[in-house]
């Protein structure tokens, strides 16, 4: 079997490896000992919207084209009118099932004639590897300044992988609406929603990434690779939409896919508002789930290299902006429409709230008076007088917590560190 390799290039230099085969089994296969870090990825949780199916069961399978075997597509697709489809050694359950039985299916003559079906197996694969991480990027930044319920904060939760198929879609109605005969346009509308955004994956891969090229450039960049050897004949058209549709281009088809992703993203703000809910703070604030959401910043530094909770003689230190961002996080989750959280303004009344509920659980350290919500306190590194760092700490104590564990997390500066009340 002849096996090739794309290897991808991130803004920094990293090379990120895509193994797959002329049979274009799917992402367990392609996700071979060799492709790394890729492989992680594809190997990750991926939900219950698509798992690998029995690959076995497609190894030999073909497509009837005409009547006829044949044997250059190696796709089994597999649908009723409802339920799970099984195409391309994966199984797509939910929206991505319906966009394959609706949108592909139909169309895999088209597809195969056009020389397109092997581009569109390996974006789908793509998508199924790296398309988990949020469709727009939320830093510390946004969180920390941004309203909750900002369209930004909202689209977050939309999964890059979604929103491709959201775009894809609304792409293949605009084609429908101005061409009736577009049987012939559906594989550049879908190779090309499903791509436009890819170049976002990389900015979760690459550390720094995202200040680089903008993330229409890294997507056609990673387009051109991925059919770097296949005959599409739409290929050039689909790099040149996915390039330029964050720019003023009057391409036809580049003003299709700028209008099909502002349908998506406005179908999608609706969509997630209409799922929040009025609730009060203790309707939906669970000091334990909160602690469990804070656990996995202890001892780490952010993008900007800052630490934001520290372990230290048993008590763990928080920034007051990590326990407010973390219980933004937690209010989103539980679709909380929160007034303590719809602007900065009542940033302390909403730490205050935390607090006395985490006290009540038992998660405070007794060094913080009943009327605070944080205290003073002194960060400094015993191996550097000068390296001193005055701030507003809140102490929290966690007695299920193994510090064992989490001290040996921290990076090696860290375990220089001392603590101190001002």
């Amino acid at each position: 079997m002849a096996i090739f390799e794309i290897i991808l290039f991130s803004v920094t230099g990293a090379a990120l490896y895509l193994t797959a085969t002329h049979e274009f089994k799917g992402p367990e296969e392609i996700a071979g000992k060799e492709s790394i870090p890729l492989s992680k990825s594809l190997q990750a949780g991926r939900g219950d919207t698509v798992e690998q199916s029995n690959v076995a069961d497609h190894s030999k399978a073909t497509l009837e084209v005409e009547g006829r075997q044949d044997s250059s597509a190696v796709i089994t697709p597999r649908a009723g009118e409802d339920g799970p489809v099984h195409f391309a050694g994966m199984k797509f359950t939910g929206m991505s099932a319906d966009f394959v039985r609706k949108h592909i299916i139909p169309h895999l003559r088209t597809f195969e004639s056009q020389g397109a079906t092997p581009l569109l197996i390996k974006t789908m694969n793509f998508l199924e590897g790296y398309g988990r991480c949020p469709s727009v990027f939320i830093g510390p930044r946004d969180l920390n300044t941004g309203d909750l319920y900002s369209q930004k904060a909202l689209l977050a939760e939309v999964s890059l992988r979604d929103h491709s198929y959201h775009v894809a879609k609304e792409l293949i109605r605009l084609v429908r609406e101005k061409d009736h005969s577009y049987d012939d346009q559906t594989p550049l509308a879908v190779i090309t929603g499903l791509s436009h955004d890819i170049g976002k994956a990389s900015a979760y891969e690459a550390p720094g990434a995202r200040h680089g090229p903008g993330h229409a450039v890294r997507s056609a960049a990673i387009l051109k690779e991925l059919g770097s050897d296949v005959a599409f004949i739409g290929f050039k058209d689909a790099v040149q939409a996915v390039r330029d549709h964050h720019t003023s281009s009057q391409h036809p088809f580049t003003l299709l896919l700028k209008e099909a992703d502002s349908r998506a993203r406005e179908t999608e703000h609706k969509q997630i508002a209409r799922n929040y809910s009025i609730k009060s703070f203790y309707e939906w604030f669970e000091p334990w789930h909160f602690m469990a959401r804070l656990e996995s910043s202890i001892n780490r530094i952010d993008d900007d290299w800052q630490w934001r909770a520290l372990s230290y003689d048993g008590v763990i230190y928080c920034r007051e902006d990590l326990i407010y961002e973390t219980g933004r996080r937690v209010c989103r989750e539980a679709r909380a429409m929160e007034a303590l959280f719809m602007n900065e303004s009542k940033k302390g009344k909403a730490l205050k709230a935390m607090i006395d509920s985490l006290r009540e659980a038992g998660f405070v350290h007794e060094m913080l008076p009943e009327n605070q919500y944080s205290l003073e306190f002194e960060v400094s590194d015993i191996n550097d007088a000068e390296d001193r760092e005055k701030c507003s700490l809140v102490p929290l104590k966690w007695e299920e917590l193994d510090f064992e564990i989490i001290d040996r997390r921290g990076w090696e500066q860290s375990r220089d560190l001392m603590i101190t009340r001002c």
